[in-house]
């Protein structure tokens, strides 16, 4: 069971956050930081993967429905963020 989000950086065209599938995902676009709010605690993994499906960030979610992410390392561009 996998939710889907994306998320877009600073530097290229925004997108508004939506809600997608029970997963909200806010500032968008991000700057340095993401927040990730589940509708309910999930036990698993979130990843950003780049548009050729490359992951590019891993973080491990342990019983949680606010996941907080680090963002400085990645360039700027468009992701899509899971969450497995």
């Amino acid at each position: 069971n996998k939710q889907y989000g994306m998320l877009t950086l600073q530097g290229a065209t925004g997108i508004d956050a939506k809600e997608v599938s029970s997963l909200n995902l806010y500032p968008n676009p991000a700057r340095e930081f993401v927040q990730i709010i589940l509708t309910s605690e999930v036990t698993g993994r979130v990843n950003i993967i780049d548009m050729s499906g490359k992951t590019l960030l891993s973080q491990v979610i342990d019983n949680s429905r606010n996941i907080n992410i680090d963002t400085r390392s990645i360039t700027k561009g468009i992701y899509f963020v899971t969450v497995t």
